[in-house]
């Protein structure tokens, strides 16, 4: 699955163009859309409008991670 990168992927494959691609493994869903957002907020086109427009969605992403974390039962030790 593609996650970020797919038009430009997709343009590649189209006219028979090496595409490189890079293969990461996420612990959860909520690990894949912090990762996209996270990469979509270093992108150098936009405003700094849209920056704060992204910022709200990854802070609430971040802190349902944490409320999870939070939530999960502790390992005991053996």
């Amino acid at each position: 699955m593609i996650l970020d990168g797919h038009t430009r992927y997709e343009i590649c494959m189209k006219h028979g163009l090496s595409c490189r691609t890079e293969t990461r493994t996420f612990d959860s869903e909520l690990d894949k859309k912090i990762f996209v957002v996270s990469v979509n907020l270093k992108r150098r086109h936009l405003t700094d409008m849209q920056k704060v427009m992204l910022a709200k969605p990854l802070e609430d992403l971040v802190a349902e991670k944490a409320r999870r974390k939070q939530e999960a039962p502790i390992p005991e030790k053996g």
